[in-house]
């Protein structure tokens, strides 16, 4: 995986010479795509032949969402998945939709100030860290 870890910095080696793109898999689940969204799997295949680095995940379904990765299960096959194309991961983004003051987020917790979105992001993580570095 390319992409996946910051890039090297002042305390961890020299910058890569060629800057890396990746493509956000949110591309391929809204606007023209929202009534037939894109599999992830297709967004990875397709990133991979055009000569993409990477894919942002984009958290909400059909794409990887955290309620379908909780305790980690699904994080290895996922990280393969990625592997195979021969792509990294950019970045992470989580479904927010429950973060609005009138709803609740699939696992039950009602976003109520900073501890409340602390928890939420908190745990949003743990699908990171199951196919991260």
């Amino acid at each position: 995986m390319r992409v996946s870890s910051p890039r090297s910095g002042p305390q961890s080696g020299p910058l890569p010479a060629v800057p890396q793109v990746s493509i956000g898999s949110w591309a391929f689940a809204f606007g023209p795509y929202e009534n037939d969204p894109w599999p992830f799997e297709r967004v990875c295949d397709f990133a991979a032949k055009v000569g993409y680095d990477g894919v942002e995940i984009n958290g909400f379904r059909p794409h990887p969402h955290y309620d379908d990765f909780i305790g980690g299960k699904g994080a290895k096959e996922l990280k393969v998945q990625i592997s195979e194309h021969d792509l990294g991961i950019s970045a992470y983004a989580p479904d927010c939709t429950c973060l609005a003051a009138s709803t609740n987020c699939i696992d039950g917790a009602r976003i109520v100030g900073n501890s409340g979105a602390h928890r939420f992001f908190g745990r949003r993580t743990q699908l990171l860290q199951g196919v991260g570095r």
